[in-house]
């Protein structure tokens, strides 16, 4: 899902407007962990409960989606990793949670989302620029090489 925001770089001044794209793994709820790539603007919510047993099923019936975000296919394979060479019951989120990166831009996603956390300024590569705030929601259909562009 994208959303339209508006965001501002401290260091320049510079004002802009983009999209930010919200993905999920698992099923989504009040504890999910929240991830954020500050400077290609795409969420990655990752339910705290994934298990060896309901992680696939979920995985089945959302193969479309993770076929169309690359990031969520590096994430899937990552989880996967971890479930292969885990034991218990749930998989630990510890272990592929410091291994997630954007696949676009290759940083590494940090934990919060757009509201909380400086994003990269388009202008000057600055660290320190941020959200003003979510105006629209945005339908769009996945473009191949859509992602790159933002």
């Amino acid at each position: 899902m994208a959303w339209g925001f508006s965001a501002e770089c401290d260091d320049c001044g510079h004002h802009w407007d983009a999209l930010t794209w919200n993905e999920r793994i698992g099923e989504y709820n009040a504890d999910s962990y929240s991830y954020f790539c500050p400077q290609c603007f795409v969420h990655v919510n990752i339910a705290p409960d994934l298990d060896r047993y309901t992680f696939p099923k979920w995985l089945a019936a959302n193969q479309a989606s993770i076929d169309d975000a690359r990031i969520l296919q590096h994430i899937v394979l990552l989880i996967n990793d971890v479930a292969a060479n885990s034991t218990g019951l749930l998989i630990p989120h510890a272990a592929y949670a410091s291994r997630m990166i954007c696949p676009t831009c290759d940083r590494s996603l940090v934990n919060g989302t757009i509201d909380d956390t400086p994003i990269v300024c388009q202008k000057c590569n600055s660290e320190t620029a941020r959200s003003t705030g979510i105006h629209s929601h945005v339908s769009l259909a996945r473009v191949e090489g859509l992602d790159d562009q933002l």
